[in-house]
């Protein structure tokens, strides 16, 4: 089944749910029960964006998706979610959901942008960058679990060690 079809389906479904729970109210209703936790996650390349903020370089995502034909609708994560850039809200949004947990990856090419060889220098904005959130996180009640992500290294990485993915 094509992705047209799938999400033709999916859209399908939740308005025929959306019609029968509007008309037939008498359907039972369930609830979770009330010590259940919620959680969520995110990659760091699908919802940062900011791809040349702070000092990040391109990392082998970046020039993956750049490459015609790669991406079957052609995007790529150059915005993404814009997540890098809207922390406090996105953090305000965990928080009124109802969700305890959150895992999230650091992306490497924020973090150490000039990653060759055996350079491996540090870039501070990116750790001040994820320290905020995570200490947003924790005052807004949510549980931060990080995920070292190391197949989202530099581009320059990759092409030195022979793990490119173009």
């Amino acid at each position: 089944m094509d992705w047209q079809t799938k999400t033709f389906f999916s859209a399908f479904f939740f308005l025929y749910i959306s019609v029968v729970l509007s008309v037939e109210p008498s359907l039972p209703v369930y609830h979770f029960p009330t010590q259940f936790s919620y959680g969520v996650a995110s990659a760091s390349y699908q919802i940062e964006g900011a791809v040349n903020k702070d000092g990040r370089t391109p990392s082998i995502w970046d020039t993956f998706s750049e490459i015609p034909g790669k991406i079957l609708d052609g995007s790529t994560g150059s915005v993404g979610a814009d997540h890098y850039d809207r922390v406090p809200t996105d953090v305000t949004l965990l928080h009124n959901l109802g969700v305890s947990y959150y895992s999230f990856s650091l992306s490497w090419s924020r973090l150490f942008p000039t990653l060759s060889g055996d350079a491996m220098e540090l870039n501070q904005k990116a750790v001040d960058h994820y320290s905020e959130e995570i200490r947003r996180m924790k005052e807004a009640k949510v549980q931060p679990f990080v995920t070292l992500f190391p197949v989202s290294y530099t581009h320059l990485r990759a092409h030195e060690t022979g793990r490119n993915l173009v």
